[in-house]
């Protein structure tokens, strides 16, 4: 009897019209090993021509930020660069649906350097949840 009153409730379209379920949601992060996975996002700052970029490794929480000029793919280019140098390459990088992030040149250069990119839906923007709560501590 209970499958049967399942089925017909899943059948039902008004059922399903009133029962919507929110699609994506957070992905929970899990993380072993120093630069397994890192975080970016840039924050915005009152001075149009000042922002803040910021990345955080998901195991060690050590946060990387640096202040730019623009938001350019260069400018975002060039800071990974720098701190892929530093601290080294990590196996997956994690970030919003910035322009930034998904501009051609970014994606060239992604691919060029065969990085794991992984953009976080905009619905769910809680993906990115540690470099979020980095740039509101930041604040």
């Amino acid at each position: 009897m209970k499958n049967h009153i399942t089925n017909v409730l899943r059948k039902c379209e008004i059922c399903q019209i009133g029962n919507r379920k929110t699609k994506g949601g957070a992905e929970m992060v899990v993380s072993c090993r120093k630069g397994e996975k890192m975080a970016k996002n840039i924050m915005k700052n009152g001075d149009p021509k000042c922002h803040v970029w910021v990345g955080i490794d998901y195991f060690t929480r050590y946060l990387h930020g640096r202040v730019i000029t623009d938001r350019s793919s260069n400018s975002i280019i060039g800071t990974l660069e720098e701190w892929f140098a530093k601290d080294g390459v990590p196996g997956k990088i994690v970030s919003d649906n910035a322009k930034e992030f998904g501009s051609l040149e970014s994606r060239n250069w992604l691919c060029d350097n065969e990085f794991n990119h992984r953009k976080v839906c905009v619905i769910s923007n809680g993906s990115n949840g540690r470099v979020e709560r980095a740039i509101k501590t930041i604040r």
